[in-house]
């Protein structure tokens, strides 16, 4: 009689709790699901805002193309270096492929840097706008 029971309650438990977890749902109570990436909000006229200089990643890859300026060119045979001053008042090398926050280095000649930056629409999609700088010179 005690394993008729047991058996009893072994099998409502086998058939009823799959059907009371599926009944249950889940209440995220304003949490994002941690399986899907954060989305920002842009809209298609609303322009990006980066985060202040002291929030991003240190060097040359938490800088925008538009904070840099071109201090000066050097190369060889096999490869041209470019010295980039940042609005950190730090000088950095870079190579063509170079990471910077909003693009990257896409080629150096010896007269000047093109950059390729990553600019998202409202509807997530990639463009690269192509800026090109040119060597930088104060006049004395």
């Amino acid at each position: 009689m005690k394993e008729t029971k047991t058996v009893l309650v072994v099998g409502l438990l086998v058939i009823c709790l799959p059907a009371l977890c599926l009944a249950q749902g889940y209440e995220s109570q304003g949490k994002r699901d941690p399986f899907e990436g954060p989305k920002e909000q842009v809209s298609a006229g609303q322009m990006y805002t980066p985060p202040p200089l002291d929030r991003r990643p240190p060097g040359l890859t938490g800088l925008m193309i538009a904070e840099v300026t071109v201090a000066g060119l050097a190369g060889s045979q096999q490869e041209n270096v470019v010295i980039l001053k940042g609005a950190d008042r730090v000088s950095y090398l870079a190579r063509k492929g170079s990471k910077l926050f909003d693009g990257y280095v896409d080629s150096i000649t010896s007269e000047e840097v093109v950059f390729l930056r990553d600019m998202v629409d409202g509807q997530a999609a990639k463009k690269a706008t192509r800026i090109v700088k040119r060597l930088y010179t104060e006049d004395k």
